[in-house]
């Protein structure tokens, strides 16, 4: 069963600032982004680690990742993205 990927406003507001800010890392960030989403779409419990219930955190190459995953609608909800300093 294939999930449904959200971003929370905050999560991207901060995705938007980190792109602005690091221009010499789009390409990079771009194959990042490219992998979560294609892999949260698929699997979003496989990957990263829990935390509180239903919510994990996934470092992705040079991003942390928090998302919540409701397996009962198939959604996922980026909530908060950081760049890995």
């Amino acid at each position: 069963m294939m999930f449904t990927v959200v971003w929370s406003h905050l999560a991207f507001e901060q995705m938007n600032d980190i792109l602005l800010n690091n221009p010499q890392l789009r390409s990079s960030l771009a194959k990042s982004l490219r992998r979560i989403s294609e892999e949260l779409h698929r699997d979003p419990t496989g990957v990263g680690e829990s935390r509180d219930e239903d919510r994990r955190v996934w470092f992705v190459d040079d991003l942390v990742v928090h998302f919540e995953v409701d397996t009962e609608d198939h959604t996922v909800e980026i909530a908060i993205v950081n760049l890995i300093d």
